[in-house]
């Protein structure tokens, strides 16, 4: 009979292979060698997997731990584009995917998540709210033609 934690253990290895998988060879999943749209399968397959509000979900955990990990926390700037913005391109925010999610899943926060980023947040920035200047913004290097209303 299956566990919590053995579902929760599955759920965890098939994340992390599918992480190792896509970093090491994106255009099997993507039409594009393109950081979001990497970003974008995955978001997708983790909801496939644990559904769209899962009590414990290890990406969800993940996601929170990039924010604490670059000092970023803010709603405009999802996990995907603190990524591309600390690393600088799509080919090095793909290399540091894969060595990120295995240092989460080794030494994530053994405390509440949110807690655990708040504290670092307070730690690095003095705030638990923090974001980079709007120019910065990887969206709008990307999508230069693009102008919200």
């Amino acid at each position: 009979m299956r566990t919590k934690s053995n579902r929760l253990d599955e759920r965890r290895n098939k994340i992390r292979h599918l992480v190792q998988q896509i970093c090491t060879r994106p255009c099997l999943y993507v039409v594009q060698y393109d950081f979001n749209l990497v970003a974008a399968y995955i978001e997708g397959f983790v909801i496939a997997l644990e559904g769209v509000r899962p009590r414990i979900s290890v990406w969800g955990d993940f996601r929170r731990w990039v924010e604490a990990y670059f000092g970023v926390c803010d709603p405009g700037w999802h996990w995907s584009h603190i990524l591309l913005h600390a690393t600088g391109s799509h080919e090095k925010a793909l290399e540091k995917l894969s060595i990120l999610f295995e240092q989460f899943l080794d030494n994530g926060p053994l405390v509440d998540p949110l807690e655990w980023v708040a504290q670092r947040l307070r730690e690095k920035r003095g705030a638990s709210l923090y974001a980079p200047p709007e120019a910065e913004h990887p969206f709008h290097k990307d999508y230069p033609s693009f102008h919200p209303t």
